[in-house]
């Protein structure tokens, strides 16, 4: 019998006191139930909650999904097994009775450690009759190989058909069964589509929706002694709301009474997106409903292409080599030249791949972790994390954090302090925070890129 071994993300084993940037929004975020990140060995998971009336009874849909790399592998001789325990509560108004439950035990066997690190989901949906009013849907879900619990909530009001309502727009892609949770979506997905419900719709009502691409930052972040960005810059804000281009505007009659209606989107390069859509009768908005859409790029978190690979060699490569890989005139050889710089930081091939292995991982890890308007890399958070690694602890605060890289609090070198650009934006549910640079820190960055090209990282 082989030797069982447990597989996940190389980012589980990180210091002690380490945990991810942001937590699941509050329960009146506008994406409440999502996080943009996770702490390690802790289940993340997305939690969509969303109030509907089925066959005239008012109630919750409950939609959870689970990616693999969420959850801890077990090598089980033939497949790679992970197990699970999840629980979805409906609770009251301020979340204390429980008045709705449902428990699912499951085991997710997938062939290889790859697949056991990916992106796929498990996905559940519950369906729960509620009376009309206000409540808290709370989902958690305990990996049985740590016994770490994850959680998320959403708070969420059930209505009748007595008066015009739109229900929250739900995004889907391939599969028409399960609604897309997650907050950022690859540009690979299948063609995608926003649904909403609405409900006791007047006779000659329509719905309007208006799809529109929204000004977000998209630069790499850049080095820590540098100046830092002008706080009115798009660099600092990471989001201009009321810079958008409209893609999209279509208007559908609906009613009377309730119903379903979906709208198509084009295909979408990757960006930050905003769906608007409206309830008219009579010349009057009667409700109204929007969702934002972070598409990001194919096979993210991976860095799936070779082209996406050289872009994030920016931390470690001078932008004359960055050039001279670009400079490639077909895939072969540009591949030939981005094994070339490898081979040329270190002789030993066998330690050149493992510092390439090393330097990806560390990409993906940051794009799961720091994602915010753009791939978690390319922020300042991430750039931090992938050339020092994993702070000693994190200080978190309402104006942002503080990470320590040591506990000698007298070296200013060995602390990065984040803030948050309040009053940019309004609600943020991506955890967006911004680098305060300073000059001190030119020595120390200069030593990490020094242990990086010389193979020497721990």
């Amino acid at each position: 019998m082989r030797r069982r071994r447990r597989v996940a993300l190389g980012v589980l084993v990180l210091a002690a006191g380490w945990g991810g940037c942001s937590g699941p929004a509050g329960l009146d975020a506008p994406d409440a139930g999502r996080t943009a990140a996770y702490e390690p060995g802790v289940p993340h998971f997305d939690l969509e909650a969303v109030a509907a009336v089925e066959d005239g009874q008012p109630g919750l849909h409950v939609f959870v999904s689970l990616p693999h790399a969420a959850l801890v592998f077990a090598d089980a001789d033939t497949a790679f097994v992970a197990r699970y325990d999840l629980a979805v509560r409906i609770r009251d108004e301020r979340g204390r009775g429980t008045v709705a439950f449902e428990a699912f035990a499951d085991t997710v066997a997938v062939a290889d450690a790859e697949a056991a690190r990916s992106a796929a989901r498990e996905r559940r949906a519950v369906w729960f009759p509620l009376a009309p009013g206000r409540y808290v849907a709370e989902a958690t879900v305990e990996d049985r190989a740590t016994d770490e619990i994850g959680e998320r909530r959403q708070r969420v009001e059930v209505r009748g058909a007595d008066a015009p309502w739109l229900g929250r727009p739900l995004l889907y892609g391939a599969d028409p069964g399960h609604p897309i949770t997650a907050l950022h979506v690859p540009a690979d997905s299948a063609s995608l589509t926003v649904r909403t419900g609405w409900y006791a719709a007047p006779p000659g009502a329509t719905v309007s929706a208006a799809l529109r691409r929204l000004a977000a930052d998209t630069t790499v972040a850049q080095p820590p002694f540098w100046l830092s960005p002008p706080r009115g810059s798009l660099a600092f804000r990471g989001l201009d709301a009321d810079r958008a281009d409209t893609l999209l505007v279509l208007t559908e009659p609906v009613g009377p009474g309730n119903g379903a209606l979906d709208v198509p989107l084009p295909m979408l390069a990757p960006g930050l997106y905003h769906v608007a859509l409206d309830l008219h009768a009579g010349g009057e908005v009667l409700a109204s409903q929007a969702r934002t859409l972070s598409v990001k790029p194919p096979g993210f978190p991976r860095i799936a292409t070779l082209d996406a690979m050289i872009d994030a060699l920016a931390y470690i490569a001078y932008p004359r080599e960055q050039a001279a890989i670009r400079e490639g005139t077909t895939p072969g050889e540009r591949r030939a030249r981005f094994d070339a710089f490898w081979g040329a930081l270190v002789s030993d091939r066998q330690v050149a791949a493992n510092l390439l292995r090393q330097y990806y991982e560390r990409v993906e890890e940051a794009n799961r972790l720091f994602t915010a308007y753009k791939e978690g890399w390319k922020t300042d958070r991430g750039m931090i994390y992938v050339v020092f690694g994993a702070p000693e602890y994190v200080e978190r605060t309402l104006e942002g954090e503080v990470w320590h890289y040591g506990y000698a609090e007298q070296d200013p070198a060995g602390r990065f302090a984040f803030e948050r650009p309040l009053g940019y934006g309004g609600d943020d549910p991506f955890g967006h925070l911004v680098l305060v640079r300073q000059p001190v820190y030119e020595r120390a960055w200069t030593r990490a890129i020094d242990r990086w090209r010389r193979g020497a990282v721990l």
